[in-house]
């Protein structure tokens, strides 16, 4: 499967110092990453990297191969600059994920990656870093733990950062995993397996948009409470159908979940209200609408450290034409250009609106 167009323009120029995060003890050269769903199987992770995003995160990825839902999956609402999708958590398993890590690590870089280079970098780039997000196969049980332990077990150590996924609509029974006492009890058996791995990678959990303010709080409290999570991903699709979508009817009526666009108004209030029931003691990562420079200062004035991009992406990366400038480019560019108007890096904005 082709993931990006060859006449998509890569970005391997070196970004402005205002643009470097501090994110897991770690400088990045940049805030944007690539969100999980893009590439599932590990397969194009160079390309990826050489399009300018500061981190990508692959997967997410079960145990067992999986085929997902039956096609039609994916569907384009044009008017609203979004798209809907079920997917299925369609995977090709741990073995074949796993293959193409350690294939990339030895082809490319001439490394064994279950051997930590100078600095525990696994992206192998400067700068840069590489997520890898666990998902559960089907027929699992609702309530088991076992396929996300089973993961971070056989891929953590390739990842400079996990994401445990308990958050996506087309998994029946997945939310429920974000339910509070079930939520701790994941988290602490995650822990507890990524602990005894030889090195340690940061751990983040994915959460879903369609939460009410309460389990929101539940989850806030609970992710405080354990007190090792190093970073929440806010947020995932949603099921819900703004009114002011412009689509089709008979489209909204399927089945999935709702990316693009009208997902950000969503993303941003969840950012801000887990920002404030945490008091910005967990780093977030933005995820949901973002289309420009705009949707991504937001994101971090609400309190996002980095911001991740999806469906504006794709619209671009599947064209077999393509004239101008990588997204990433632009939005680079003007968040320099915003940055250095106010006088400010991009860590002097991080949960701006909440010190006015």
């Amino acid at each position: 499967m082709v993931l990006i167009s060859d006449n998509y323009p890569r970005d391997l120029s070196k970004d402005d110092k205002v643009l470097e995060v501090k994110m897991f003890g770690k400088n990045v050269s940049n805030p944007l990453v690539l969100a999980a769903g893009f590439d599932k199987h590990a397969e194009a992770i160079e390309d990826f990297l050489d399009l300018g995003f500061g981190a990508v995160e692959v997967g997410s990825v079960t145990p067992l191969p999986q085929p997902g839902n039956p096609p039609p999956v994916l569907f384009i609402l044009k008017p609203d600059h979004a798209a809907i999708n079920r997917y299925g958590f369609n995977s090709k398993g741990h073995a074949v994920f796993k293959e193409n890590l350690i294939k990339r690590a030895q082809d490319v870089y001439h490394h064994d990656p279950t051997t930590p280079n100078e600095s525990g970098n696994l992206s192998f780039r400067e700068g840069k870093m590489l997520g890898i997000n666990l998902g559960k196969n089907k027929a699992s049980p609702q309530d088991s733990f076992d396929d996300y332990v089973l993961g971070v077990k056989e891929l953590g150590m390739y990842a400079d950062f996990i994401v445990i996924n308990v958050s996506c609509p087309n998994l029946p029974g997945l939310r429920a995993l974000q339910e509070k006492d079930t939520l701790k009890n994941l988290l602490n058996a995650v822990l507890k397996a990524r602990d005894e791995l030889p090195r340690q990678p940061p751990f983040v959990v994915k959460i879903s948009p369609d939460v009410t303010d309460d389990e929101l709080e539940n989850i806030a409290n609970t992710l405080m409470e354990i007190g090792r999570i190093d970073a929440v991903v806010l947020t995932n699709t949603s099921t819900k159908r703004p009114s002011t979508l412009k689509s089709d009817p008979e489209l909204l009526k399927e089945a999935g979940g709702l990316s693009g666009e009208p997902l950000f108004p969503m993303s941003i209030e969840v950012v801000r209200k887990f920002y404030k029931l945490t008091n910005g003691k967990i780093p977030i990562m933005g995820c949901g609408g973002v289309s420009s420079a705009k949707e991504v200062l937001a994101f971090a004035r609400a309190g996002a450290t980095m911001v991740q991009l999806f469906t504006r992406l794709s619209y671009e990366c599947y064209k077999p034409q393509f004239d101008g400038p990588c997204l990433l480019t632009t939005i680079k560019k003007d968040l320099v250009e915003a940055l250095n108007k106010e006088g400010k890096t991009w860590m002097d904005i991080i949960g701006e609106e909440h010190k006015a």
